[in-house]
């Protein structure tokens, strides 16, 4: 139907990451108890509304998106992961050694030295501007300007790009991933196509282009844009993603 999905994405969900929430705290004994058990509580509860509403299973789009960004990051930039909330990779990165800032209108669940967090709207934050050296937007910019997850409707999506390259150095780099494929702009995503593609990126650099396909619940496998014309996305999972890294504007400041 269109401008509704039904399907859930299951990344969504931080208690689906692991190596987390690992170990209580010796210093507030009690609270990790009543937590333990708490967790405990409500593991059960989602066992049984999985009995009773069983899902299928399907890998998403991160398992290309992750070793995109990782893979393009130099040891030691400064990077800025944007809409982060309901992602572990800013925390990942803050562990490998990269100076790591996150933005979200939501709060961020994990806390790292390397780490700083601000729960801001882009257009009014506190980050300086011409400050880093990569932003990274994982499926982000695809859900800006629908307000699905608190964010303001009244940028689209190119003027939230323009806003993040701002915040990026002179020359630097912005890895984008986002679903690719017929176009549809539902609640809360859209899909781009050429034309809607090539309207975001007006007045950028592209470095590095790559697209992949969905070819089974488990696997992808990579193409060009056009072998992804007619694929929709229009429910979850998403069938086409586009992985871009592209220099911002000499012009933007």
């Amino acid at each position: 139907m269109k401008g509704k999905s039904i399907s859930r994405n299951a990344s969504d969900d931080i208690g689906l990451m692991d190596t987390f929430l690992s170990r209580p705290n010796p210093k507030r004994w009690l609270f990790s108890k009543i937590s333990y058990y708490a967790w405990d509580v409500a593991e059960s509860i989602r066992k049984l509304s999985l009995f009773f509403e069983p899902r299928k299973i399907h890998i998403n789009e991160r398992i290309l998106e992750l070793p995109f960004v990782l893979q393009r990051l130099p040891y030691g930039a400064k990077v800025l992961d944007v809409g982060s909330s309901s992602s572990a990779l800013a925390l990942q990165l803050a562990c490998l050694g990269y100076e790591v800032t996150g933005i979200d209108v939501r709060p961020y669940s994990f806390q790292h030295k390397n780490l700083r967090f601000y729960q801001e709207d882009i257009a009014n934050c506190s980050i300086l501007r011409n400050s880093h050296d990569f932003a990274i937007l994982i499926s982000t910019l695809e859900h800006m300007g629908l307000g699905s997850y608190g964010d303001s409707t009244l940028l689209s999506d190119k003027e939230f790009l323009d806003l993040v390259a701002a915040l990026v150095k002179p020359r630097g780099q912005i890895l984008v991933t986002f679903p690719f494929g017929a176009r549809f702009e539902g609640s809360w995503y859209r899909v781009y196509d050429n034309d809607s593609l090539h309207t975001l990126l007006t007045g950028y650099e592209i470095i590095e282009k790559l697209f992949a396909k969905r070819t089974g619940d488990f696997s992808f496998e990579m193409c060009n844009a056009k072998d992804l014309q007619n694929t929709a996305s229009e429910t979850l999972p998403v069938n086409g993603v586009a992985l871009l890294n592209i220099r911002k504007p000499a012009a933007t400041t």
